[in-house]
């Protein structure tokens, strides 16, 4: 017997705006429901905090995936295991968490001491059964020519099929590391665009056996940019001594400076390498940096602490959120059929809420991309 109706949300990890017409089934979506032909997302490395609480980085206080660990720091976290010193890896921890922690929050800003609420918070609290299936995508090592995702699709089923929960996500990121790899331009990517809208059409059409009615949201939370420059950076200032005066994380396209000597910012500020090739900007959270800094769109950090020279990516995202090809989409089904020009990605948040038919978290700053959606 069929349930009665699931909310299927399927990210596809730096599905890029101009991706959707490689991807034959997404496509043939877009005429049966809302399709925003352009997503936004604020920069840096945030997304999850943006669509699954509806809260920019002023907020929540993240931009990046990694941060200071917090003094008390008392949840489960994911301890880095990339190109970097013991020292520093032991000081760092992830900004948000892999898997939805509705017990301590999934978005704890220790700045302020809040909670963000999250769509998982509201669900949980609701009463809502949910199923989540996702993994991580960092570290040249997780995608060089392999996929990450393994059975994740099929546990997905599995419990669409015994636990019949109400809402069902799950998270592709193979699209994310192999444009690492590959190159981020479509006619890099074909072959795996075409396995993920395979296995999205899989998933969907598994979802309409088992329920009666099902609410569909697929989007791309990023997109990629080709790597045209790449600099390294020495960041060496011989009179300061590297983990007692200052720390700093070199994250691809930016770096996080972590400052305990005030005598040091100047020499930071005034490096030449660092003022030739990007610029800096203001930090959204001391444990986020101190200082921090963005490169020059497309010019790659190499070495970093997430890769060394012989794996320098091809292609990459963190750059200015207003470059096309930083820019994802969105089709949903389950409400008005349309066309949106651009939208932000925060406004996925209000939109998982009305097809799920639950209210929208506290923090929320989104505008829901569902019309006429019946709750």
């Amino acid at each position: 017997m069929k349930s009665e109706r699931l909310t299927l949300i399927i990210l596809l990890d730096a599905g890029r705006h101009d991706y959707v017409e490689h991807l034959p089934f997404i496509n043939s979506l877009k005429g049966k429901g809302m399709y925003v032909k352009k997503i936004t997302n604020p920069g840096g490395y945030c997304e999850r905090s943006c669509f699954m609480t509806g809260a920019s980085p002023e907020i929540t206080g993240n931009y990046f995936a990694m941060s200071l660990m917090p003094v008390g720091y008392k949840r489960a976290y994911y301890e880095p295991t990339f190109n970097m010193p013991s020292g520093l890896r032991d000081r760092l921890c992830m900004t948000e968490d892999v898997t939805p922690d509705t017990e301590y929050g999934s978005f704890f800003n220790p700045d302020t001491g809040v909670s963000i609420e999250s769509i998982w918070d509201v669900m949980s609290t609701s009463g809502v059964k949910w199923a989540f299936e996702a993994c991580l995508a960092l570290g040249i090592r997780s995608y060089r020519g392999k996929t990450t995702h393994g059975s994740r699709p099929e546990q997905l089923l599995s419990k669409m099929k015994h636990n019949r929960p109400e809402v069902a996500y799950i998270q592709f990121s193979e699209i994310d590391q192999q444009a690492h790899v590959r190159g981020s331009d479509p006619e890099y990517m074909k072959s795996i665009l075409l396995w993920a809208d395979g296995e999205v059409k899989r998933l969907y059409e598994e979802a309409c056996s088992t329920y009666e009615t099902v609410n569909l949201l697929i989007f791309g939370d990023h997109g990629q940019t080709m790597v045209t420059d790449t600099v390294d950076l020495p960041l060496e200032y011989p009179q300061f001594r590297l983990g007692w005066d200052f720390m700093y994380l070199k994250s691809s396209a930016a770096v996080q400076f972590w400052v305990f000597n005030d005598k040091i910012k100047k020499h930071i500020l005034k490096d030449p390498i660092l003022k030739k090739h990007g610029h800096f900007m203001k930090s959204p959270s001391v444990r986020q940096g101190d200082l921090i800094w963005k490169a020059n769109d497309g010019t790659l950090v190499s070495p970093c602490n997430f890769h060394g020279k012989r794996d320098n990516p091809v292609s990459m995202h963190g750059y200015d959120p207003k470059i096309d090809t930083e820019k994802g989409f969105a089709i949903i089904l389950g409400g008005e059929v349309g066309e949106i020009e651009e939208a932000s990605l925060i406004d996925i948040c209000p939109t998982i809420c009305d097809l799920a038919g639950i209210r929208y978290p506290k923090f929320n700053e989104g505008n829901s991309l569902c019309t006429n959606i019946h709750k």
